[in-house]
This record gives structure tokens, C-alpha cells and sequence, in this order.
């Protein structure tokens, strides 16, 4: 999907990941009791001068039952990239790490740039 600071695309998805882990950590981390880690890698094209945050908007998994829920923070999977700083027309890949509920249902990753209306990515058959 596109957007004023950037180009957003879905990579992979790894349901009921056991790879999440905090900061720099080589040691797996637990969800919350009743809660799942649904990892989400994408690929973030910048498309203003310099993206220093990338992907330059606020995401979030929507479920089914129309919860939201943000990524969180600090979260990685152990041995994956993250997202990095990059500057026009290059290419930043990288995983975000949800905590959400054991019997909940992804429908869409929500995309909402700074400027302009919120977009969603179907995760629909990606693996």
C-alpha cells in the first residue's frame, strides 16, 4: 500500500511465534496468559528524503472482532532484522511482534499515515 512517506507491503506472518524477544535478548520471551505472539514482516520502501522512523505511520493488527492492537514495543524475534532508518527510494525490511488474544482472529494490519485516511492490508493467505 501506498502512502504519502512510503510504499508498505506485507512479507510473511508467523502465528504463535516462540521467537519474541525483548531489546537485544537471545531468550524467548512468554505471552501474556490466554495471549499468542502473531509476528508480521514487511518491507517499507521510503519515499520522502530521509524515513527515520520507519514504516512513517501508525500500525496496528485489527481482529475480527474489531479490536486494535499496536505492536509492541521493544519486541523482536530473535535472530530477525527490525525496520531501520533509510533514506528516499531505498528498501527497509523487517518483523513487528503483536501480542493478542489465544482465541483471537486476524482480519487486517491497519495502516494510518500522518497525513491522510487509515488503509488496510488483508494478511489473508500470506505465510
Amino acid at each position: 500500500m501506498r502512502y504519502a512517506d512510503g510504499l508498505l507491503s506485507v512479507v510473511a506472518v508467523e502465528d504463535d511465534s516462540g521467537r519474541a524477544t525483548e531489546g537485544d535478548g537471545l531468550q524467548p520471551l512468554a505471552p501474556l496468559d490466554g495471549a499468542r505472539f502473531y509476528a508480521v514482516e514487511v518491507a517499507f520502501e521510503c519515499r520522502a528524503a530521509i524515513c527515520d522512523q520507519p514504516p512513517q505511520a501508525d500500525l496496528a493488527l485489527r481482529l475480527f472482532d474489531g479490536s486494535r492492537i499496536a505492536p509492541r514495543p521493544r519486541t523482536a524475534l530473535i535472530g530477525q532484522d527490525t525496520l531501520a532508518p533509510v533514506a528516499l527510494g531505498r528498501i527497509t525490511r523487517g518483523w513487528l511482534v503483536f501480542e493478542i488474544p489465544r482465541v483471537g482472529v486476524v482480519q487486517a494490519l491497519e495502516v494510518l499515515p500522518p497525513v491522510g485516511d487509515a488503509v488496510e492490508i488483508g494478511l489473508e493467505g500470506v505465510r
